[in-house]
């Protein structure tokens, strides 16, 4: 299993409508794209009162999403943002909404999985 990691930085202010358009807009439309054989879902992770660069307050947001293989990533990101698989995928709507974001994703072999009975009602 193969896991693409994205961090992206939003203000105090903007990280409920950032959420809100990653949830409602930006993840389904890069998810079309996807082969639905090799791709296994997405989780987003939210973090408050980090640092940024120059000192001011940020939300971070780290999107991970998980495939089968590195195949199936490569075919199922590939299509959505071009041959480089690594290159961040940055629609209008995100830009809207980012302070600052990484310029490419990283990949990750999974090594160990959790159970979904874990995160289970888990929301934060």
């Amino acid at each position: 299993m193969i896991a693409r990691v994205w961090t992206g930085w939003t203000t105090p202010e903007g990280a409920d409508a950032y959420e809100h358009t990653l949830r409602s807009v930006i993840l389904p439309r890069f998810e079309s794209h996807f082969d639905a054989d090799g791709y296994l879902g997405t989780d987003t992770y939210r973090r408050e009162d980090t640092e940024g660069p120059d000192g001011s307050n940020e939300t971070e947001f780290m999107t991970v999403l998980f495939f089968d293989s590195e195949q199936a990533l490569r075919a199922g990101v590939g299509a959505a943002v071009g041959e480089d698989p690594t290159v961040a995928h940055l629609p209008p709507e995100s830009k809207q909404h980012l302070k600052r974001w990484e310029e490419r994703a990283r990949h990750f072999g999974v090594r160990q999985q959790r159970d979904d009975s874990m995160s289970a009602g888990a929301q934060g």
